[in-house]
């Protein structure tokens, strides 16, 4: 997936003159380096997954982290059941050292707009990163649409706003104008002091309803295609075993029960603290063999919500390959100097 972005960000990058606004000569003189940066930003914009999201040990009992170089043992890894997605790019800074040695970034930091714009990328902050950022997201959005069944030419056409913002957007308008939440039976949701869990499939017909009506392109056409976007972008807390639904009993104070599938999120993505709604009163079960209860919809927050077993540890393809190698893209990774190709090879864990 990681090598798809990076094609779809460098095909994208063929229909940009960077940086704008600068003069025909610079634009050339600056072309390779914008179209190195586009592909290290594209390559790395998620590599903070590996340090926060698995959990690898190695056949003598010991930890791996991603830091600590090529895997030279046999191991097993399963995913962290409190991983939290947010930290993709906060993690980022502890890897991309290993990728980018220091004549790589000497040249790219000789060229201010083009080094801001990379740094801002790698913090995550997309907003301020202008062309650069706007090609990673897009390209980020044709992968997940290709990966879900969606068409990756509309998503990388769609308009240039990050997708994560749109879907908060329509989430909040949908729980201020449509849903109804904590009704005393039948509810579009339930609002616990520390979740908000929502009807899934009611919430995921209505929130594509309202991105297309908005004329937002790639939006997938089915519910779990929108499960996967929501919880790719770390909208949605995930079950134990990494997944977007959670199959729960709803019981509410006056005895009225129901069995749902629902989408769990952090109510602070939503409200700020003084604008929350009350919370309901009741409970919700999780729906396990044991029938275990995972919190109460009153003043106290919900305990032990993480349930079930870590899943099976899956096998972790280590790939050791050059850029030119893996991605097909010679062409546009050319350093000034000829050493600098060997300088681009890589040592990267896919999922």
């Amino acid at each position: 997936m990681e090598r798809e972005i990076v094609a779809y960000a460098l095909k994208l990058r063929q229909s940009h003159l960077l940086p704008a606004g600068a003069t025909p000569e610079d634009q050339a003189a600056q072309s390779e380096a914008w179209t190195a940066a586009t592909a290290y930003a594209a390559l790395l914009h998620d590599i903070g997954k590996l340090a926060v999201d698995l959990h690898v040990e190695l056949a003598d009992g010991n930890r791996w982290h991603p830091w600590h170089g090529p895997l030279q043992q046999p191991y097993r890894f399963r995913y962290r059941e409190d991983r939290v997605y947010r930290l993709h790019s906060a993690a980022i800074g502890l890897l991309y050292h290993q990728l980018l040695d220091r004549q790589i970034l000497d040249w790219l930091s000789d060229y201010h707009v083009l080094w801001s714009a990379l740094l801002y990328v790698l913090a995550g902050q997309y907003e301020h990163a202008g062309v650069l950022g706007e090609l990673v997201i897009q390209a980020d959005r044709a992968s997940v649409a290709h990966e879900l069944g969606g068409d990756p030419a509309k998503a990388m056409t769609a308009p240039k706003h990050a997708l994560q913002r749109k879907l908060l957007d329509g989430l909040r308008y949908l729980l201020k104008e449509e849903l109804k939440l904590n009704q005393p039976q039948a509810s579009d949701g339930w609002l616990t002091q520390d979740a908000l869990w929502l009807v899934s499939k009611t919430v995921s017909d209505k929130l594509r309803a309202h991105l297309l009506s908005q004329g937002i392109d790639g939006i997938p056409a089915n519910n779990t295609a929108v499960f996967e976007v929501l919880q790719d972008h770390g909208i949605l807390q995930p079950t134990a075993e990494g997944k977007a639904i959670w199959k729960a009993t709803i019981t509410s104070a006056t005895g009225w029960s129901h069995g749902f599938t629902l989408l769990r999120l952090a109510p602070a993505l939503i409200w700020e603290v003084d604008e929350r709604p009350e919370p309901c009163t009741g409970t919700v079960t999780m729906e396990t063999p044991t029938n275990q209860e995972v919190g109460t919809i009153e003043a106290a927050p919900d305990a032990g919500v993480a349930v079930g077993a870590a899943p099976p540890p899956r096998p972790l393809r280590h790939w050791k390959r050059t850029l030119n190698q893996g991605v097909g893209i010679r062409p546009y990774l050319m350093a000034p100097k000829a050493q600098m190709q060997d300088r681009m090879r890589l040592w990267i864990c896919f999922r």
